[in-house]
């Protein structure tokens, strides 16, 4: 089902540099140097001042509406300034699948900002009788409002309410979104939001930093920060009757509420940061009726936060079923909860780890209502902290542990008889004591310290990692790959052969365990992004070789290098994440790069 499932994710196969791309015609725009006079075809005004860029707002979209074709671009001028009532807006305005429309930036500076004035969108995309809007890229420009919060426009707003022919196949690309009454409004299909950054978007209860409802959405490599603060009801990032939708390398902070995805299916949310937040991080569950299905949420990193992944329907009574959710390979600073509040069934967690939740009383808490095969394995549940009236485990359901399966998990508290399990009003004080209780639970559980690196900057388990290292169930195809997109099972005892570990990582040999600082590193790549080259810093040792990955573990590129110094040319690969090993005489390292 997981393999299948992700082959409906769509895969856009588009891989956009506006520098490398061979535009039909190119028109400028200058608030300060321009005149709607010129023609627009020169960036600057000619010796004569008889010709040069364009001007206003006004003669932009009059452009973009009746004189651009496929393939042309449209250029504002960087360091300039367009502050007034009108902003951009898109109604027929279309390329193909293979000549984009670009409305991008020239100069030097900082990104052309458009400052609209007046309620309405900062950047409108939208159908008309004849075409759609479609085919486009909007890049780096910076979209704000400068007039009091209450009355403040939309960032970016993608549909059509009248016209049938709606809006699609639009990328918005590192654009600075601040001051907006919501960041982004995105419907319709075919979208991609990439290198964008988002700050300071709907405060005060009057938005979200993005609300989607549409189908095939990448959203990758975004900065979200301070978005959808001051109600319960606005969030950073709100993914509502969406399908198939990708959330990967982006990074929310200091907000609110941070990804909530409601009555949508086929989402990937994949190798996300989530820091500082005040209430939820990740939030599943459904709407009204209707529930989430076929969701993966792995390899993220929370922290700073008081609650980890939560699946619950929030809005209505929720009769179908949110269902096939797999959550593995992430670490959580507090609790997986699954609420009495809408019914599930299949609900994958593996390979995580869960660890100290301060501001909550558990660090597993179920309590849903006659589940359908809830799947609990190979997680570190890890208390290090003192929390009064905490358990690792709780489920308070009169129901206890119908539907439910734990086996292969690793618990840990240091406080001494401190309780792992609190089934009902039942408590048990240790492992050995709930396994007495339900024999049928736990066959393969263990409890005991499991020996990081250094929690809890590094979870990485170690040489001394016996009870991590070969000791979980075998859970293929749905956990393949580790959090740093090492192969699943790999022998890292030596002892009877390839066997799955407990956590996230997956141990393979000695590595040097993840420092602070990239000066502390033996490794030093850069740039980070990049588009064509990365340059990787070995600072100690000449390595035996260099392995590249992409997302699915398959092999890309194999280099051996013959000096401190490695330059790698990576203008064939497709955009997205990749990983990479470098492999030394008796130890590696790893790192992730992104190919914009």
């Amino acid at each position: 089902m997981i393999k299948s499932f992700q082959l409906l994710l769509f895969i856009l196969g588009i891989c956009l540099n506006s520098s490398t791309q061979a535009f039909s015609t190119n028109y400028y725009f200058s608030q300060s140097l321009g005149n709607d006079a010129y023609t627009g075809r020169i960036s600057n005004p000619n010796t004569g001042m008889t010709d040069g860029p364009k001007k206003s707002m006004s003669a932009l979209n009059t452009l973009l509406n009746s004189v651009v074709k496929a393939g042309d671009s449209i250029f504002l001028r960087r360091g300039d300034i367009w502050s007034g009532p009108i902003g951009i807006e898109t109604q027929n305005t279309h390329g193909t699948t293979n000549q984009y429309i670009l409305i991008g930036a020239y100069g030097t500076g900082p990104k052309p900002i458009i400052d609209k004035t007046q309620a309405g969108q900062v950047l409108l995309c939208r159908g008309s009788a004849t075409f759609e809007s479609s085919y486009l890229i909007f890049q780096n420009l910076s979209l704000t409002s400068s007039i009091s919060n209450g009355t403040r426009p939309e960032g970016v707003y993608i549909n059509e309410s009248f016209y049938n022919l709606k809006p699609h196949h639009i990328i918005l690309d590192s654009l600075h979104i601040t001051n907006c009454q919501s960041g982004m409004i995105l419907y319709q299909h075919d979208i991609v939001v990439k290198n964008c950054t988002l700050f300071n978007n709907g405060n005060m209860n009057q938005g979200h930093g993005i609300f989607a409802s549409a189908n095939d959405i990448l959203f990758q490599n975004n900065l979200l920060d301070s978005n959808g603060c001051g109600s319960y009801f606005v969030h950073t990032m709100y993914i509502s009757n969406s399908n198939n939708v990708r959330f990967e390398g982006n990074e929310i902070k200091r907000a609110d509420d941070g990804l909530k995805l409601r009555n949508s299916s086929n989402l990937i949310i994949k190798n996300n940061v989530i820091h500082d937040m005040h209430i939820h991080t990740i939030h599943v569950g459904g709407d009204n009726m209707f529930g989430t299905k076929n969701v993966i949420i792995e390899g993220n990193v929370i922290y700073n936060a008081p609650q980890g992944v939560t699946i619950n329907s929030e809005s209505g009574t929720q009769t179908l079923l949110s269902e096939q959710i797999i959550i593995r390979n992430n670490i959580l600073p507090s609790h997986i909860y699954i609420s009495n509040n809408g019914p599930v069934k299949d609900i994958y967690i593996y390979n995580n780890l869960i660890y100290n939740a301060d501001q909550q009383n558990a660090l597993l808490l179920l309590n849903p209502v006659n589940p359908i095969n809830i799947q609990i394995k190979n997680n570190i549940f890890y208390k290090t902290t003192s929390t009064p009236n905490f358990t690792l485990i709780h489920i308070p359901s009169s129901t206890g542990l119908k539907g439910i399966t734990f086996d292969h998990n690793l618990f840990y508290t240091s406080t001494p008889n401190g309780t792992h399990f609190r089934i009902g009003n039942n408590n048990y004080n240790s492992l050995s004591a709930f396994k007495t209780a339900f024999p049928q639970q736990e066959l393969n559980g263990q409890s005991g310290n499991p020996n990081f690196v250094n929690a809890p900057l590094d979870f990485k388990p170690t040489a001394s990692s016996k009870l991590v290292i070969d000791k979980g169930a075998d859970v293929k195809a749905f956990v393949d790959f580790d959090i740093d997109g090492l192969a699943r099972p790999n022998d890292g005892d030596g002892i009877n052969g390839t066997a799955w570990d407990i956590g996230p990582y997956e141990y393979c040999c000695p590595v040097v365990g993840f420092k602070l600082t990239e000066s502390d590193r033996d490794l030093y790549i850069f740039p980070n992004p990049a588009r064509e080259n990365i340059t990787i810093y070995h600072s100690n040792e000449l390595p035996n070789k260099i392995v590249l990955t992409d997302l699915s573990g398959k092999i890309i590129q194999i280099i051996y290098p013959t000096d401190l110094k490695s330059i790698l040319n990576i203008q064939q690969f497709n955009c997205g994440i990749y990983f990479g090993a470098v492999y030394y005489s008796n130890r590696s390292e790893k790192f992730k790069f992104i190919k914009q």
